[in-house]
């Protein structure tokens, strides 16, 4: 019978104890739900002209549209408040009125919201007005050739800032800028002039200051029709490249 006890003990106890343990497990184990993870991605939907703009035609793929107030999310706003007239227009086409809606936004301060730094001949409330809900061929001081943007005369048009890099999406048909007489364009040459394929390029009478840009150097020296002014007492240029600042670099 001692016998019978201590096999009992050494070894039916330990089997009986594993088992509650496994039923403990069993029991106690249930399905959590894991309240940190990230909801589904979400897909964000813009209005077709916003959208044409972020795939094809802003600089920074639409970042710049993040800023309420940058010069770009002014543009887009604009090209928006006349979606029943920029949503016919094609990619080249949208592209082009971006382009000269940055020129405006990005070079037209205005005081109190209401005064714009540009003269009232581009500002004016007629229909033929920059950033009006007209064709952008018809903007004063605006040559289109085949409804492409191909001369921009903004001669005393009271622009002040830097030029926009969207500039350099009229590249494709733009050969002459004419900016003269705008003493409140101010910093260095923009450096992207240089690659736009100009014919003329006019810069006198401006708050341009600093040196020639090397990328307009270069193209001069690659193309003699390359013909514009600068201000030679403001601009410094080596001789190499500016012969005569007055009439051609």
């Amino acid at each position: 019978s001692m016998l019978l006890v201590f096999f009992l003990t050494f070894f039916m106890v330990p089997l009986l104890q594993g088992d509650d343990d496994g039923d403990d497990t069993t029991t106690n184990t249930v399905n959590t739900i894991n309240v940190d993870a990230p909801p589904p991605n979400t897909i964000q939907h813009y209005h077709p002209i916003e959208q044409a703009l972020r795939d094809n035609i802003a600089l920074q793929q639409g970042q710049e549209f993040d800023n309420a107030n940058s010069y770009q999310s002014k543009s887009l706003a604009f090209l928006l408040s006349q979606a029943n007239v920029y949503e016919l227009y094609s990619t080249a086409r949208l592209r082009q009125v971006y382009a000269l809606a940055c020129l405006y936004f990005a070079t037209n301060n205005h005081h109190n919201n209401e005064q714009s730094s540009w003269r009232s001949y581009y500002t004016q409330s007629s229909q033929d007005a920059w950033v009006q809900a007209t064709e952008e061929c018809d903007w004063p001081g605006v040559t289109c050739t085949h409804q492409q943007v191909t001369r921009l005369d903004l001669a005393l048009a009271g622009m002040q800032g830097s030029l926009p890099l969207e500039l350099q999406l009229l590249q494709s048909s733009l050969t002459e800028l004419l900016l003269d007489d705008n003493p409140g364009l101010t910093g260095s040459i923009p450096d992207f002039l240089g690659y736009m394929e100009l014919a003329y390029l006019t810069l006198t009478d401006c708050g341009f200051t600093g040196s020639m840009p090397g990328s307009i150097c270069n193209y001069h020296q690659s193309n003699s029709a390359f013909n514009f002014l600068i201000d030679c007492d403001k601009i410094f240029c080596q001789p190499t490249c500016c012969e005569d600042c007055r009439r051609r670099l």
